[in-house]
Protein backbone atom coordinates (compact mmCIF):
# COMPACT_ATOMS: atom_id res chain seq x y z
CA UNK A 1 0.00 0.00 0.00
CA UNK A 2 1.39 3.17 -0.96
CA UNK A 3 1.51 6.15 1.31
CA UNK A 4 2.21 9.84 1.63
CA UNK A 5 4.96 10.75 4.89
CA UNK A 6 4.40 14.13 6.15
CA UNK A 7 7.19 15.56 8.48
CA UNK A 8 5.44 18.10 11.14
CA UNK A 9 7.63 21.18 12.63
CA UNK A 10 8.22 18.93 16.11
CA UNK A 11 10.22 16.41 13.59
CA UNK A 12 7.68 13.54 13.72
CA UNK A 13 6.84 11.51 10.36
CA UNK A 14 3.06 10.95 10.71
CA UNK A 15 2.29 8.45 7.27
CA UNK A 16 -0.96 8.47 5.43
CA UNK A 17 -1.87 5.33 3.56
CA UNK A 18 -3.11 6.54 -0.15
CA UNK A 19 -6.76 5.74 -1.77
CA UNK A 20 -6.76 3.65 -4.61
CA UNK A 21 -7.95 4.46 -8.07
CA UNK A 22 -11.04 2.28 -7.21
CA UNK A 23 -11.99 3.54 -3.98
CA UNK A 24 -11.90 6.85 -5.82
CA UNK A 25 -14.22 5.74 -8.36
CA UNK A 26 -16.82 4.57 -6.25
CA UNK A 27 -16.67 7.60 -4.37
CA UNK A 28 -17.06 9.39 -7.50
CA UNK A 29 -20.25 6.87 -8.47
CA UNK A 30 -22.03 7.13 -4.63
CA UNK A 31 -22.03 11.26 -5.24
CA UNK A 32 -23.34 10.63 -8.53
CA UNK A 33 -25.96 8.23 -7.32
CA UNK A 34 -26.68 10.83 -4.65
CA UNK A 35 -27.59 13.62 -7.52
CA UNK A 36 -29.37 10.83 -9.34
CA UNK A 37 -31.57 10.35 -6.09
CA UNK A 38 -32.11 13.43 -5.08
CA UNK A 39 -33.20 14.49 -9.00
CA UNK A 40 -35.77 11.74 -9.16
CA UNK A 41 -37.02 12.96 -6.02
CA UNK A 42 -37.40 16.76 -7.01
CA UNK A 43 -39.00 15.48 -10.25
CA UNK A 44 -41.35 13.01 -7.98
CA UNK A 45 -42.46 16.02 -5.96
CA UNK A 46 -43.08 18.43 -8.74
CA UNK A 47 -44.97 16.22 -10.64
CA UNK A 48 -47.30 15.44 -7.39
CA UNK A 49 -47.54 18.55 -7.02
CA UNK A 50 -48.21 19.88 -10.38
CA UNK A 51 -46.10 22.86 -10.59
CA UNK A 52 -43.79 20.24 -13.62
CA UNK A 53 -46.87 20.66 -15.73
CA UNK A 54 -48.10 24.53 -14.82
CA UNK A 55 -45.34 25.82 -17.13
CA UNK A 56 -41.65 25.84 -18.77
CA UNK A 57 -39.83 28.22 -16.77
CA UNK A 58 -40.71 25.80 -13.44
CA UNK A 59 -38.96 23.37 -15.12
CA UNK A 60 -35.79 25.47 -16.17
CA UNK A 61 -35.67 27.33 -13.02
CA UNK A 62 -35.37 23.51 -11.53
CA UNK A 63 -32.88 21.96 -13.55
CA UNK A 64 -30.83 25.37 -13.17
CA UNK A 65 -30.75 24.96 -9.27
CA UNK A 66 -29.87 21.51 -9.85
CA UNK A 67 -27.52 21.86 -12.52
CA UNK A 68 -25.88 24.88 -9.70
CA UNK A 69 -25.62 21.94 -7.17
CA UNK A 70 -23.91 19.60 -9.10
CA UNK A 71 -21.01 21.73 -10.19
CA UNK A 72 -20.49 23.52 -7.18
CA UNK A 73 -20.74 20.21 -5.30
CA UNK A 74 -17.15 19.92 -4.84
CA UNK A 75 -16.48 23.62 -3.51
CA UNK A 76 -19.12 23.41 -1.20
CA UNK A 77 -18.13 20.03 0.40
CA UNK A 78 -14.32 21.25 0.34
CA UNK A 79 -15.80 24.69 2.48
CA UNK A 80 -18.02 23.14 4.56
CA UNK A 81 -17.15 19.41 4.86
CA UNK A 82 -13.06 19.68 5.25
CA UNK A 83 -12.55 18.37 1.76
CA UNK A 84 -14.59 15.35 1.53
CA UNK A 85 -17.80 14.55 -0.29
CA UNK A 86 -20.51 11.94 0.93
CA UNK A 87 -19.03 9.13 -1.50
CA UNK A 88 -15.45 10.36 0.29
CA UNK A 89 -16.79 9.88 3.91
CA UNK A 90 -18.63 6.84 3.45
CA UNK A 91 -15.58 5.19 2.53
CA UNK A 92 -13.54 7.12 4.92
CA UNK A 93 -11.45 8.85 2.09
CA UNK A 94 -9.62 12.27 3.69
CA UNK A 95 -8.01 14.90 1.20
CA UNK A 96 -4.87 15.86 2.66
CA UNK A 97 -4.38 19.53 3.02
CA UNK A 98 -0.70 20.62 2.57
Amino acid sequence: METVRVSTSQHVDIDYPVAGLGERVAARLIDFGLFIAIFLIFLLFFSLTGLINSGRIVVIVMLLIFGAGFVFYDLICEIFMNGQSIGKRLLKIKVDQP
